[in-house]
């Protein structure tokens, strides 16, 4: 492709753009991850990897100062404090443990 195709291809590309109606103010939300196990490779595709890209998307569409990307935890429950008790542990010291291992894998 010459510079003169990627200039005409730019320009055609920011004429597109030019035409789509911005919202002022975007949110973003990816799934949340349980808290009583470990991350796995569907989380990270089905939930979290989309979400970030449209993040991010979103950011350079509409500025970063205009964008929120939100995402929790499903850390209370019964099956977290099942988790906990079977691991012989307290129900805030497993989560810790499971929410630093999931800052480490995301």
């Amino acid at each position: 492709m010459t510079d003169q195709n990627l200039i005409k291809l730019q320009e055609e590309i920011a004429t597109i753009i030019g035409r789509i109606e911005k919202p002022e103010k975007v949110m973003v939300t990816g799934g949340m991850p349980y808290a009583n196990g470990q991350l796995h490779l569907g989380h990270l595709a089905g939930a979290h990897v989309p979400s970030d890209i449209f993040a991010r998307f979103s950011r350079m569409f509409v500025g970063g100062e205009n964008v929120l990307y939100v995402c929790g935890t499903d850390d209370h429950g019964s099956t977290s404090e099942l988790s906990a008790k079977k691991a012989g542990m307290e129900i805030r010291d497993f989560i810790g443990g499971i929410h630093s291992d999931q800052t480490k894998t995301l």
